[in-house]
């Protein structure tokens, strides 16, 4: 994975999909970017209080626009659910272009990441 850029210096509004109440964020340092689409970015993993299900933080950067914030998770089916729904939406309006940016790649990153992030878990005591 590779290291994000530095994070915006002005605080920006900030729109948030499928967060989860309750959940304790826990930031990554440094945040890591997608290779497929640099703007998306795995800033930090959410925790639920009541067990042990992750989320992916996942913010989108589109220059001069408000961030996006997504949590992803807590499985696979879901972080691939939710993440086919950003891709459209980014699709829809206009942030990537079908023929310049490779939805699959888009996919199997967070996918990665998930990994990642359950093998430092089990590391971890099952505590991140």
């Amino acid at each position: 994975m590779t290291a994000a850029p530095a994070a915006r210096t002005a605080m920006a509004p900030v729109r948030v999909f499928f967060a989860e109440p309750g959940a304790v964020i826990m930031p990554l340092e440094p945040a890591q970017i997608c290779p497929a689409l640099p703007a998306l970015g795995f800033r930090a993993i959410a925790a639920i209080p009541e067990g042990p299900r992750h989320y992916l933080v996942v913010d989108i950067d589109r220059s001069g626009l408000p961030l996006i914030t997504a949590h992803l998770g807590p499985d696979a089916e879901t972080i691939a659910h939710h993440g086919l729904i950003l891709i459209a939406g980014l699709r829809t309006h206009g942030d990537i272009s079908p023929d310049l940016v490779d939805g699959a790649a888009i996919l199997t990153w967070p996918a990665d990441c998930r990994l990642v992030t359950l093998e430092q878990t089990a590391a971890a005591g099952g505590v991140v």
